[in-house]
């Protein structure tokens, strides 16, 4: 029904095929809500004409009429600068709200924590609440709302921060759920349809006394044609009428490619580009306003509207505390308002007394959303906090302070029960402890102890404990953080318990180049207090049906032995995770948890011979969009990374695959046109997709297993294409018998311009040894660093040569690090040549007249391999020469 999701698709690319299926999406079935991230390109130009920010929405379907693109704000209220702007390529307000999402605290693998940032972890933050919103229309309700009025309630409540009105930065503000929620209990919107040139006209009642009063007009328009220049198609206008016969107009934004336009703000105007419109009024006369509902160009009609509008009071409004809440006294909290349109100051204070006495806070300015406060470790049973402003006040009910428990230790874990142990908290009376039931942290029991002992407990089990402390008058700090019960006993010995405790082979999650399936052994250890005679060993490869042996070992209590199984058939798979699972079986085992150890294995290639080239032309296209832990297989014995390993160290870990594609990548100013073997729009190349959440991330892939000869020379050429203001960095590494080499030569930086270079690797050191060559792309700093690779080669030096051009000639010169360069016969007119390190960089440049020998002095340059360019006014040749 709701779903959130950060992938991006090109950055100002208009209204795709993708934007328009996300709408059709919507329209045909009218409760989904997408939310969207707006995209992290608020730093780069997306070639909307108003220069670096503007118009940078990263991808067609996060600017669709029906979605929701989320801006990132910090806690502050300020807009992060990575955060994209609007307008959308046709000039609609982009990005629709902001939220929370710059160094917020989430959820993290294996049980963890983690902080992140970006629009991706804004949009989370509407989904969550637009959530809270369908459960409350369904509990009023008892079906799923439309989610175009969800939309509009959330755009027509939001605080309105930035300049006054909807903006390209924050769109219509930041979200208030509160506000949100409010209007649905209240039904504060009305239905009804126009056709073209027809009206509908509604009255509403404005009572006296409010500071706004906002109505906003919201239809599901149709999907709107591919690339258009105006995506609109059935084009609706609201205007209003108070009481004395006044017009009102809605809000509009200038869509000039002109930063100074586009920063200025909204004004009042009629609005032909977006399917939300919005009458927004300050200090609102009292009595009958009439809103008129106009079909100014509707081929498609009738077209059925919502109305939605919201009184809003004057004063603020608390957010956070509301009363209830217990507060860790150790921490510095951060209280919340929201405040309608005022320009006078705001007191915040703070009551330690159950509102008897108040301490004034510091004095903040009109525009103030928040203040921060410490309890400086004081245990307060009954806190209250308010805020005043212009002689309004909101205040909560009371709230206790307290520190809170640690994470308590599992200091005995046995098959049926475990005990725990904590730090005892200041002015603690008591505590209650806690373990993870079906659903909740359930309340086990309470004591005047430090300690506790579970009973009843299952040896199979994803077991969690934590603590709360109870403190004077029974008020309840913040529970602890919860720890996990260990699978391995702690402190705790039982009869029979056999563990395999450690995988000797495969050592490694990472296979060089090998032939045949490695063997398989283990350590085995009799955690028991028994005598183990004999016993069951299996293994199993992924879903395969498991191979079981028969075992007679003996292996006395606390003893390790180390056991090799038969040979087994496993059929790996090459560039793919294969877990590999074995275990031991005791008859009557108490704690079968442990019996079991996985190994996820990855070989890193199949066998190729030289001359070893891939030019990409019958890999599959894989140009899915940028989530980064999504694979992308690529075939012909190139092996790709696996996804999703950030942080560790194999050879194949990193972030986000490289992908094969044709005929340009979406985003503009970055990325090859065509490919470099044909230059047609049918040519394939590999590229790393840099727009999204997966910036600085790594993405690799490897060649197949080579088997360099002994006494060669050899070299791996390939071309790149590193084109874009925020490219990142290529490394080339090399594994030879199991052993890595980083970075065998410089790695290329940055932007080299839009076009394809050709790159050398001399392999010499590494004959008579089996290697891989890995790619390791590290993406740059936003949306135009989508780097290409394209006609990759490995052979020997000299073949290598030969193909760039049997026709020059060079010989070493008098002094090491000279050269004398011969060009072919023939040479017409005045000849060039260029001099290119390994970065592509030119470091020389001469002119010689035509059949000339040239002397080169590459004395003043750093050892390693250059490329030579040589040229006439009829062709181009080149070589290599290396730099000792």
């Amino acid at each position: 029904m709701i779903f959130s999701s950060s992938y991006s698709n090109g950055c100002n690319a208009g209204y795709t095929e993708t934007t328009q299926r996300v709408d059709q999406e919507v329209v045909d079935n009218p409760s989904i809500l997408q939310v969207f991230s707006a995209g992290n390109e608020g730093q780069n130009d997306c070639g909307y004409g108003a220069g670096t920010g503007w118009g940078t929405i990263s991808g067609g379907h996060k600017i669709g009429k029906h979605v929701i693109a989320t801006a990132n704000m910090t806690d502050t209220d300020q807009l992060v600068a990575s955060s994209s702007r609007g307008p959308s390529a046709d000039g609609r307000i982009k990005p629709d709200i902001a939220a929370f999402g710059n160094g917020h605290i989430s959820t993290a693998p294996d049980n963890g924590y983690l902080t992140g940032s970006g629009t991706s972890a804004a949009a989370p933050g509407i989904a969550g609440t637009a959530a809270l919103l369908y459960q409350a229309w369904r509990d009023q309700f008892g079906n799923d709302p439309p989610s175009a009025l969800i939309k509009a309630i959330l755009l027509n409540t939001a605080d309105d921060i930035g300049t006054i009105g909807p903006d390209y930065e924050y769109g219509w503000g930041t979200v208030n759920a509160t506000r949100a929620h409010a209007q649905i209990a209240s039904e504060q919107w009305v239905t009804g349809s126009v056709d073209q040139g027809g009206t509908a006209v509604h009255t509403l009642q404005v009572p006296p006394g409010l500071a706004e009063v906002r109505t906003m007009l919201y239809w599901m328009d149709p999907a709107g044609p591919l690339l258009a220049a105006t995506s609109l198609v059935n084009d609706l206008d609201l205007s209003a009428s108070d009481p004395q016969a006044a017009l009102h107009l809605p809000w509009t934004l200038s869509i000039a490619p002109d930063p100074v336009q586009l920063a200025a703000g909204a004004f009042k105007a009629e609005d032909h580009l977006n399917n939300v419109e919005q009458v927004h009024v300050l200090s609102p006369e009292a009595g009958t306003w009439t809103f008129t509902v106009s079909g100014f160009d509707v081929p498609d009609g009738p077209q059925a509207y919502f109305l939605v509008h919201s009184f809003i009071a004057p004063g603020p409004q608390l957010a956070y505390p509301l009363g209830g809440e217990f507060l860790d006294a150790s921490e510095n909290h951060r209280f919340r308002w929201a405040s309608a349109n005022s320009s006078d100051p705001v007191q915040p204070s703070v009551s330690l007394d159950s509102g008897q006495t108040w301490l004034p806070l510091s004095v903040l300015p009109s525009n103030a959303r928040y203040t921060s406060y410490s309890f400086s470790n004081t245990i307060v049973p009954d806190a209250m906090f308010r805020v005043e402003q212009g002689g309004y006040v909101s205040q909560s009910a009371a709230f206790s302070a307290m520190r809170r428990a640690e994470a308590p230790t599992v200091v005995l874990n046995c098959p049926d029960s475990a005990s725990i142990v904590w730090d005892p908290v200041q002015d603690a009376s008591s505590y209650i402890v806690h373990k993870l039931g079906d659903r909740y942290m359930d309340s086990v029991s309470v004591t005047a102890n430090t300690a506790f002992t579970y009973h009843g407990l299952s040896a199979i089990h994803d077991d969690w404990f934590a603590v709360t402390a109870i403190g004077p008058q029974g008020i309840l700090a913040e529970r602890s953080l919860a720890t996990q019960r260990p699978q391995q006993l702690v402190a705790c010995v039982v009869q029979h318990d056999l563990a395999v405790e450690e995988f000797l082979s495969p050592g490694t999650t990472t296979l060089g180049c090998q032939s045949g399936d490695p063997d398989v052994i283990v350590n085995v250890r009799n955690a028991g207090s028994m005598e183990v005679q004999s016993f069951e060993m299996g293994l199993r490869l992924n879903d395969d049906p498991p191979v079981l042996f028969n075992r007679t070992d003996t292996i006395a209590p606390g003893a390790v032995r180390t056991i090799a199984l038969p040979p087994t058939a496993l059929d790996l798979q090459p560039g793919d995770l294969n877990m590999l699972k074995v275990w031991a079986r005791w008859p009557n085992e108490d704690q079968p948890v442990n019996d079991t150890m996985e190994l996820g294995i990855t070989p890193i290639g199949d066998f190729a011979t030289l001359p070893w080239s891939e030019n990409m032309t019958t890999l599959d296209i894989c140009t899915t969009p940028v989530i980064c832990n999504q694979p992308c297989p690529l075939g012909n014995d190139l092996i790709a990374g696996v996804n999703g390993s950030a942080g560790q160290v194999g050879p194949l870990d990193d972030e986000v695959d490289w992908r094969v594609d044709a005929n340009g990548t979406v985003t503009a100013y970055t990325g090859p046109t065509f490919d470099h073997t044909s230059g047609t729009p049918q040519g394939r190349y590999l590229y790393l997709e840099s727009s999204g959440s997966c910036i600085g991330e790594q993405g690799v892939f490897l060649t197949p297993c080579l088997n360099l000869p002994s006494g060669g020379a050899f070299a791996l050429s390939f071309w790149y294409h590193m084109f874009g203001s925020g490219m990142g960095e290529l490394h080339l590494d090399v594994v030879s018998n199991g052993s890595w080499t980083t970075d065998v030569v410089p790695p290329l930086i940055g932007d080299q311009g839009d076009q394809w270079w050709r790159h050398w690797v001399d392999l010499s050191a590494f004959a008579g040894t089996t290697v891989n060559v890995r790619f390791r792309g590290i993406i740059g700093t936003g949306g135009t660093s989508d780097m290409a690779i394209d006609d990759i080669l490995v052979d020997n030096s000299v073949s290598i040569a030969e193909t760039e051009g049997s026709s020059l000639s060079i010989r070493p010169g008098a002094a090491p690090g000279t050269f004398v360069l011969q060009p072919p016969s023939g040479a017409i007119g005045t000849c060039d040549l260029f001099v290119f390190d390994g970065r592509g960089q030119c470091v020389q440049r001469a002119e010689h007249r035509a059949n000339s020998a040239i002397d080169l002095d590459l004395r003043g340059q750093a050892t390693g391999l250059y490329l030579l360019r040589w040229s006439d006014a009829t062709r181009s040749l080149s070589t290599r020469v290396l730099r000792p």
